[in-house]
């Protein structure tokens, strides 16, 4: 009911509208559409967000709210895809994020057709891409047969078929991970250190698609294709805050996607953690600015390593990447960055010309400001975040 809601603008919190066309609604989602012609036994359709799931966005809500404030409608900046679960989840952590109002104010969530969509990686459009999976999954076909095999002896013949056992261990990790979140039993006397394997083989299965900055030119190049207009995006956003004349006020841009987003940009910025993001993983891109001299800065925030138990809900935020100088972080991001004309390119001939011109920055000892403002603390040796007191942007990635 409070996705028909969204979807016909009534709802109290958020508002959908079209990427390129905000005057008008977007059009139904057809990932929704095909995920819903499943009925599962509880009444429940296939891909949406459990009462359990949407509780968990409301947590990371109130754990954002904790870090950075309540945060006015005015000063926020959504983005979705347009997946159901997706846009409630974003609804979740809106509804204990946003300073309580008056009157009613509905948020504006700018969100893409599927066909349109670049926050996820789609081999529709772009066969170069959908070409370099296949035959990756070809080359590793036998690795993961391997990996998988002592696994599937807990599996009767036909669940394995089911679940395309032991070519993959994917669907099987969707369906454990979604029972153990929702604190449901677990069949053939399955228990969390197999579901941990499971897990860990999925990830390890996946990452193998994502491709790597710091190996050879057709890794770098599948990272690209995968993640090079999300990161583009986030690039852009950052130099329109650096550039800005006036920073009155901190501003929020929430991004809320999928594993298959949040996975990719932990690679793209060097701190994967080689572990499947769990439910509500979150990662913070935070701008900072020097109250002395002016100069700007990076820090990046994850919380989805610190899971207690596989399938939890992520954890604490942790400092995943120490503060950096604006220019030094925008060179991390330099070769992985595809603009639209890039990608469309790349994705029919495979060639990847990124020259872009980053503004000058000159870099600025930040100690005297960490330790006066508090920015990070150190205790039992995990990196532990207080609230920042002069970060001007944050853009929060959570699944």
């Amino acid at each position: 009911r409070m996705s028909a809601a969204i979807e016909q603008g009534h709802d109290e919190i958020l508002r959908l509208v079209q990427h390129g066309d905000e005057s008008r609604p977007p059009r139904p989602s057809a990932v929704d559409a095909s995920q819903r012609l499943t009925v599962l036994d509880g009444g429940c359709r296939c891909g949406e967000l459990t009462v359990h799931g949407y509780a968990q966005a409301e947590r990371l809500g109130i754990k954002l709210r904790e870090l950075y404030g309540a945060v006015e409608p005015e000063f926020l900046q959504t983005r979705t895809t347009h997946v159901a679960r997706c846009v409630l989840s974003l609804r979740g952590v809106l509804s204990t994020l946003v300073k309580k109002q008056t009157q009613k104010v509905q948020i504006p969530a700018l969100t893409c057709h599927a066909s349109d969509e670049w926050l996820t990686p789609s081999v529709r459009g772009c066969p170069r891409l959908g070409e370099l999976w296949a035959q990756l999954k070809k080359d590793n076909a036998g690795y993961i047969r391997t990996l998988l095999q002592p696994l599937t002896k807990k599996m009767p013949e036909q669940i394995q078929d089911i679940y395309k056992l032991p070519n993959t261990a994917i669907p099987l990790k969707d369906v454990l991970i979604s029972r153990r979140g929702n604190a449901l039993s677990m069949p053939w006397g399955i228990d969390d250190e197999f579901i941990s394997a499971v897990d860990n083989a999925a990830a390890e299965e996946v990452t193998k698609l994502v491709g790597s900055p710091n190996n050879d030119k057709a890794s770098l190049l599948l990272l690209q294709l995968v993640a090079g207009r999300l990161v583009h995006d986030i690039r852009s956003h950052l130099f329109q805050q650096v550039t800005r004349s006036e920073h009155r006020h901190p501003t929020i841009r929430l991004i809320s996607a999928h594993d298959t987003t949040i996975l990719p940009l932990l690679v793209a910025l060097g701190i994967y953690d080689n572990r499947w993001p769990p439910f509500c993983a979150c990662c913070t891109i935070e701008l900072y600015k020097n109250k002395h001299d002016h100069e700007f800065y990076v820090r990046v925030c994850y919380n989805g390593a610190t899971s207690a138990h596989i399938a939890a809900e992520a954890g604490y935020f942790y400092v995943a990447k120490s503060i950096l100088p604006f220019q030094e972080f925008i060179a991390l991001l330099e070769n992985i960055v595809l603009t639209e004309d890039e990608y469309q390119a790349a994705c029919t001939t495979g060639n990847t010309s990124t020259s872009h011109s980053p503004i000058s920055s000159s870099p600025t000892d930040l100690s005297n400001n960490e330790k006066e403002e508090g920015i990070v603390k150190e205790e039992n040796n995990t990196t532990f975040i207080p609230p920042p007191t002069h970060t001007k942007k944050k853009y929060v990635l959570n699944e």
